[in-house]
């Protein structure tokens, strides 16, 4: 039986109180703090299964950052999929991060034509790079190529790059992907993918302020690849990627308090068995994109100095 995906979860009231909405809002949030992570499913997924202790040492380090939690749409589509319902332990870790003092915004991705609008002057600069991310991220079989065969409107807007002074392209668009959303495709991945494209090319943004935490590596090298491919044309501010690993690594370096056991705990959830970490150990002169460690083993060379670079 195929998922659905509801664009509201069935027990939204369950965090409205707390997870906001308003664009307003985050066009405020984005400016005034000085990191954003952008969570995809599975990693989301995992750390809402850590204990609260853990959930507090992850926070701390969100909170030295001076940053913010963002949930696209099709993400929190993605995390009510099997019932329609977050689950509870969802609801419980959002619920932790405002509760830590840490904002948390539901972006509706069409919202990202009402930021860039602040800073173009145009509706045709700003498709522009709705068209570029488009055409590099789309695959010859996948949701994207699907609508944009099917709807001539966007095809002629985002592929051809005519009818570009439409105001309502980034809307129809994305309305239209998330209502053709299916189990088992790259959506999720691809989206965000565009929405990191978009959001870095706002005149003013720093490199490192966007950053976007996942655990798949489909999804960390469609951002990767899109990045690199739009470089020459439209070049925008760095973005950091981080798999669960890298981001432990990073806390650690910063001076956040973790010992083994939690360093352990926190690998735990993703794998029982043997992480494949991308990087390179102390007698690498190139990357390795398969070191293979158990979560015990890996959180040794975290805590040693020069051990292991984990890029992802």
């Amino acid at each position: 039986m195929p998922t659905a995906y509801f664009k509201e979860p069935k027990n939204w009231g369950e965090i409205e109180n707390f997870a906001n909405i308003d664009i307003g809002l985050i066009k405020h949030d984005f400016w005034l703090y000085e990191k954003i992570f952008f969570y995809d499913t599975c990693s989301f997924r995992y750390h809402a299964n850590l204990s609260d202790d853990t959930v507090r040492i992850l926070l701390d380090y969100f909170k030295s950052c001076n940053a913010i939690v963002v949930i696209t749409r099709v993400i929190l589509m993605e995390l009510s999929s099997i019932s329609g319902l977050l689950e509870m332990n969802y609801i419980n870790y959002l619920r932790q991060i405002t509760n830590n003092g840490i904002p948390v915004h539901i972006l509706n991705e069409e919202d990202i034509y009402d930021m860039m609008s602040e800073c173009f002057a145009s509706a045709s600069a700003i498709n522009s790079y709705l068209s570029w991310a488009v055409r590099y991220v789309k695959m010859p079989v996948s949701t994207i190529t699907t609508v944009l065969m099917r709807d001539k409107f966007l095809q002629q807007a985002l592929i051809k790059g005519t009818d570009q002074d439409s105001t309502a392209i980034y809307k129809c668009f994305f309305a239209t992907l998330r209502d053709n959303k299916e189990s088992g495709d790259n959506l999720g991945e691809e989206i965000l993918a565009i929405c990191m494209h978009l959001l870095s090319h706002i005149p003013g943004i720093q490199d490192g302020k966007l950053n976007v935490i996942t655990d798949d590596k489909g999804g960390a090298g469609k951002i990767a690849s899109l990045m690199k491919k739009t470089k020459s044309h439209y070049t925008g501010s760095r973005i950091i990627v981080y798999s669960t690993p890298k981001l432990i690594q990073t806390m650690y370096k910063s001076g956040i308090k973790m010992d083994e056991k939690c360093i352990v705990s926190i690998l735990s959830t993703i794998s029982t068995k043997q992480l494949k970490i991308v990087g390179t150990t102390e007698y690498d002169l190139e990357v390795d994109d398969c070191i293979s460690v158990d979560s015990r083993e890996l959180a040794k060379w975290i805590m040693e100095p020069n051990k292991i670079n984990i890029l992802f």
